[in-house]
């Protein structure tokens, strides 16, 4: 079987996606041809059917168009796609593109495999009475099985400090940019993995019908990581959640001051002690840990031993910052650490991460291709405008 092309795509929610476009001819051209119904209709718009998958109904967005455009399409407007959602397929009708029938046999297939269909079937798609089929393959594992290298960068501890001071005292980038970025990331990182339409109450229960935005607490501590946690708080309020800001311990530098001050002006609420975990799990949807970096040296100091404790007795899900608090940055977690449902690294994947199995996402996106080669970092490429990508 000869197949006029390959395409791969990493979505920004985490699918695979292949598809290869070959030609098919069909003894009846002017018709259109349903695969489950082995039917014929007269007087076709080009129509895609995708079989042997549950289908959550969702409009399609310019992310299709973005991801056509990386393959050197045309400029392609999804204004004129429609979908109409059945038991077990999916029905993509378009109109009026006036595309070639490969890139409007793409758009289709990537607007049904975002709206969450799996499996794999040929898909018969009508052009007048010219017909073409498409040979598509999804998957549901993370991108990252593909665009992911199989030797990817996991940092040790003193290699994650270097590039921090290369980036300070060679590249001219300063705390703020760095912390803000980070903060960002870790908030985007959320926001795809627990969407605020989709947890609820504790122990992030799922309820879309309730209106009220989903309560994250964030543990910040009292380095930069705490700085990275108080970012991310800010932006997850821009995003519809409502954070509030464990910080036990506040340094006395400016910079962290005015962290603080933009949260409270923002009406993001601090707390100076962290309650139990019955409390926690009744009345958060998220918590987010972000008390200890890749700098953290064992043993936990001892003002910080109680919170891990508690942490560890949440059945709240826990997204890490980076590193895990408590664990060791190369060796990883003990049998006593906290286990985090998510973990998003920054810059690059320390060691300690190497064997997790959880919910993982890289962010940091300003490593200076120079400074990437210097240190011979091995990462996955950004797509588009992302700014951060999901490992597994």
């Amino acid at each position: 079987m000869n197949f006029l092309s390959t395409l791969r795509w990493v979505t920004t929610t985490g699918k695979t996606i292949m598809v290869q476009i070959m030609p098919v001819h069909w003894r009846k051209p002017n018709k259109t041809f349903d695969i489950n119904k082995k039917t014929h209709s007269p007087n076709p718009q080009p129509t895609l059917l995708i079989s042997g998958g549950t289908i959550r109904q969702r409009s399609v967005n310019s992310e299709i168009a973005t991801l056509l455009r990386l393959q050197a399409f045309s400029s392609i407007s999804c204004k004129n796609l429609h979908t109409s959602l059945g038991s077990s397929s999916l029905i993509c009708t378009a109109s009026s593109f006036g595309l070639r029938t490969p890139c409007l046999a793409t758009l289709l297939t990537l607007a049904a495999i975002n709206h969450g269909s799996s499996g794999s079937a040929i898909l018969p798609i009508a052009f007048g009475c010219n017909f073409s089929s498409i040979m598509c393959s999804l998957s549901t594992k993370s991108s990252l099985n593909v665009a992911i290298p199989e030797d990817m960068s996991f940092l040790t501890q003193d290699e994650a400090t270097k590039i921090d001071v290369e980036l300070f005292d060679e590249y001219g980038f300063t705390i703020d940019q760095l912390m803000e970025l980070a903060g960002l990331a870790v908030a985007t990182a959320i926001a795809k993995a627990y969407p605020p339409n989709a947890v609820q109450g504790g122990s992030g229960n799922v309820d879309k019908s309730s209106p009220s935005a989903p309560k994250v607490l964030i543990c910040a501590g009292p380095g930069n990581n705490g700085g990275d946690g108080l970012v991310a708080a800010r932006h997850l309020k821009w995003f519809g959640y409502d954070p509030c800001i464990f910080y036990p311990k506040q340094p006395a530098k400016p910079l962290f001051a005015a962290l603080r001050r933009q949260c409270e002006e923002m009406e993001i609420s601090f707390m100076s002690f962290l309650p139990d975990a019955t409390l926690v799990d009744q009345n958060f949807a998220l918590v987010v840990d972000a008390l200890f970096g890749f700098g953290f040296r064992p043993p936990v100091r001892p003002e910080f031993v109680e919170v891990l404790q508690k942490l560890c007795k949440f059945k709240t899900p826990i997204v890490s910052v980076d590193v895990p608090s408590g664990w060791d940055v190369e060796m990883g977690p003990h049998a006593d650490s906290i286990k985090p449902a998510m973990v998003v690294s920054l810059t690059a994947p320390k060691k300690c991460v190497q064997n997790y199995k959880g919910k993982h996402f890289l962010g940091g996106r300003f490593i200076p291709n120079s400074l990437a080669a210097k240190y011979k970092l091995r990462l996955p490429t950004y797509v588009g405008t992302e700014l951060v990508i999901r490992l597994q």
